[in-house]
């Protein structure tokens, strides 16, 4: 499992490549991407 999290002034952007993660994050709203993706 990879996290990435990228910081630019006001701004988070979470990045990740895991199932449960992905699960979580829909649960929680809309993602940008529907299906985990490669970090990095």
């Amino acid at each position: 499992m990879d996290i990435e999290l990228i910081i630019e002034n006001d701004t988070a952007v979470f990045s990740w490549n895991d199932e449960d993660i992905q699960f979580i994050a829909e649960c929680l709203g809309e993602t940008e991407f529907p299906q985990p993706r490669p970090c990095g």
